[in-house]
């Protein structure tokens, strides 16, 4: 039986990370969206058992962003897109699992710019399908996909290729993700590089243990001195958990 050669070692690692990348990615795209769920809920249930009005949510925006001025998303108008998000999906069974797996930009457009549950089901569905970015979903939205799509004048599926890529996209270009992470608006680049290597780590620590450091080890050996590879791989096997 023919050994794999190291282009094609190579090409699993890097599926395997990219893949990875977009697990972890995921995982902290579900807790952010999960967070604005429960604040929009407890801001409607303060409202309708306390009456809780326009000062109260301003001056919890305040609070928020003093208390944690290293994470984006507290503002005022925020603060109440979380409430319309929560009002316009809690009684919608269907909808409020797949709202959990899109970034928060991308929910606040299709929040603001969708009529109705099915239009909304719609391009909640093509974005988390085909990880479609915030401004190809706007270019969607404006160009009136869903009503196209009702036409027949679509072919998705056809020129639309779904991979691991793409999906990952989703969240890694999403301010909001970034400020969850703490990441500030003016972040190095090797600062975002570690944050999202930390979390890959973190991800695959969980399924692989303490051999992974001696994996890491080895495939390190085989990279060139100085190549951003081995950059990569030395930051990934180094950074604290």
């Amino acid at each position: 039986m023919q050994q794999p050669t190291y282009p094609d070692f190579l090409s699993s690692i890097k599926t395997r990370i990219q893949q990875a990348q977009y697990d972890a990615l995921k995982v902290v795209n579900q807790q952010l969206i999960g967070l604005y769920w429960d604040m929009g809920r407890m801001i409607v249930e303060k409202q309708e058992t306390e009456g809780w009005g326009k000062s109260v949510v301003e001056q919890l925006s305040k609070d928020l962003q003093a208390e944690f001025p290293g994470i984006s998303g507290f503002s005022t108008a925020n603060l109440w897109r979380m409430r319309s998000f929560f009002l316009t999906y809690r009684d919608i069974p269907n909808l409020a699992p797949l709202v959990r797996e899109i970034a928060w930009s991308h929910n606040v457009l299709i929040l603001e710019k969708c009529k109705d549950d099915l239009q909304r089901e719609f391009y909640l569905k093509m974005t988390r399908k085909f990880g479609w970015t915030k401004n190809v979903l706007a270019n969607q939205l404006a160009g009136q996909a869903y009503e196209k799509y009702l036409l027949n004048q679509t072919n998705f599926e056809q020129t639309v290729p779904e991979t691991y890529r793409q999906q990952a996209k989703l969240a890694v270009k999403d301010e909001y993700t970034f400020g969850f992470l703490e990441l500030a608006a003016s972040h190095s680049e090797s600062e975002l590089e570690n944050a999202i290597i930390r979390n890959i780590r973190r991800f695959l620590l969980e399924m692989a243990g303490p051999s992974l450091r001696r994996v890491l080890h080895v495939f390190r050996k085989s990279i060139p001195a100085g190549s951003r590879w081995a950059g990569v791989l030395y930051r990934f096997a180094a950074l604290p958990s």
